[in-house]
């Protein structure tokens, strides 16, 4: 028979032209044929009809696996979700690496994304067991800050360096190894964490309250001071809001109107504030308790216990014992300090403030100092600018802003290439052999620069 296709001569019934691969579908053999019958065009098919193609037949069925590779994986989505929860990292990093095995067809970004995330928060941790055990807690419980055996017996006059070697061993310093979550820590004792020492100095009844501020009827007001060292290489914050108040067990309110504990010491300072509550008037003293929350990681606490009878308890001694003064870079009047943001800070004035009144006078023992700056942004973004980067000490120790001063205490935003001043003024002790100024110009370092008195 004839193929209809390219006119090759075939024999009868075969099913493919073994010329052009042309596919016969039950057509007519070549003796059914006339010669009046059209002949299709060199290369052209006639309708219905398909040339026989070895790599079409060959080539698989790509619709499923399409349509599979254009869908996200399940498991990829749990995976990411369980990764970015963090304490489920772990098992979302499981999941992603078993989808990533899986050959599904399926994306597979989430999961690289999943796994990227659990690493992440692997470091994280491990950077954080790694501090926490370098920084291991240490409590030392004392009415001192830092409680000191020395007993240098002399057993043989004759030799002294031998008497000296046994004085140097026993005067080693002495700390209570003890557990600050089952502790109770009473006045005059002392709590460490971090190089970060709390001494519980006082505790009572707090009356020397305003008319206007006494407590509701069935209520009264309870105080307890410490005093705060850091002895770290790091600023340490620490304030009212780290301690919760609990009488018979029941949590209660904050009273506001006392100097509270509100401190950011850098490395070598010290500094002391007050927290007080509201409690039930028929509560006993020593039923009250405070709880410090030193470790917002693993929610640990430490527990300050009130005493007496609300006549106020104070401790025997509160030497405070610190590492020293900070290593940072000094500056006097009419210089000027150029920061790392590019902020210039002009150090202008300073002087003693005594224009106040009898209301705004400085405690007893105490004085006013002011400090004037210039500043002008030489960065290309806006830099915000406050008395609140700054922080005084006397002789190490924290000292209270005072506000009662004209123009004292500012807030400047400034814009590239702006300028502004602003004065900072303190609450200082009159026998202050020195104080220093310190200024913090980034939160997120502990670069620090500091400004005489």
């Amino acid at each position: 028979m004839l193929c209809p296709n390219c006119n090759n001569m075939l024999a009868d019934n075969v099913s493919v032209c073994d010329k052009c691969g042309y596919i016969f579908n039950n057509q007519p053999s070549f003796s059914q044929m006339t010669y009046n019958d059209p002949q299709p065009l060199d290369n052209q098919q006639p309708i219905g009809q398909q040339p026989y193609n070895q790599q079409s037949m060959n080539q698989p069925n790509t619709i499923n696996q399409n349509t599979s590779a254009n869908k996200i994986s399940v498991l990829s989505i749990i995976s990411l979700i369980l990764s970015v929860l963090g304490c489920t990292a772990i098992v979302g990093g499981i999941l992603a690496i078993i989808d990533l095995v899986k050959n599904d067809g399926r994306k597979k970004v989430l999961s690289i994304i999943s796994l990227c995330v659990c690493v992440i928060w692997i470091v994280i941790s491990i950077i954080l067991i790694g501090s926490s055990g370098k920084s291991q807690s240490t409590t030392k419980k004392s009415s001192k800050t830092t409680t000191k055996t020395t007993t240098s017996e002399s057993k043989n006059d004759k030799d002294d360096k031998e008497d000296k070697d046994e004085a140097d061993e026993d005067s080693e310093e002495e700390v209570v190894e003890i557990d600050p979550e089952t502790t109770i820590f009473n006045v005059g004792d002392t709590f460490t964490y971090d190089d970060v020492s709390l001494t519980f100095t006082e505790f009572g009844e707090y009356t020397d309250y305003e008319s206007y501020d006494k407590p509701d009827s069935g209520k009264k007001y309870v105080y307890a001071e410490f005093y705060v060292v850091n002895n770290s290489d790091d600023s340490k914050s620490i304030s009212w809001g780290d301690f919760e108040g609990y009488a018979d067990d029941v949590n209660v309110d904050e009273y506001y109107g006392i100097d509270l504990l509100s401190l950011e010491l850098s490395p070598g300072k010290y500094g002391s504030g007050f927290i007080a509550y509201v409690i039930p008037d028929d509560t006993e003293m020593t039923n009250f308790e405070m709880e410090y929350k030193y470790d917002y990681w693993d929610d640990k606490h430490a527990t300050f216990a009130g005493s007496g009878d609300g006549t106020p308890v104070v401790a025997d001694n509160k030497d405070i014992e610190v590492s020293g003064d900070s290593d940072i870079e000094m500056f006097t009047v009419g210089e000027t300090f150029e920061s790392e943001k590019g902020i210039s800070v002009e150090y202008v004035e300073n002087g003693e403030y005594t224009n106040f009144d009898s209301w705004s006078k400085p405690k007893d023992g105490y004085k006013v100092i002011y400090l004037t700056f210039n500043f002008v942004n030489n960065s290309d973004d806006d830099e915000y600018i406050s008395d609140w980067d700054f922080e005084c000490y006397a002789d190490n120790e924290n000292m209270d802003e005072y506000y009662y001063m004209d123009d004292a205490g500012f807030s400047l935003t400034l814009s590239s290439g702006r300028k502004g001043s602003g004065t900072v003024a303190y609450e200082v002790p009159e026998n202050a052999s020195k104080i220093t100024i310190e200024y913090k110009d980034n939160i997120w370092s502990d670069e620090l620069v500091g400004f005489e008195y």
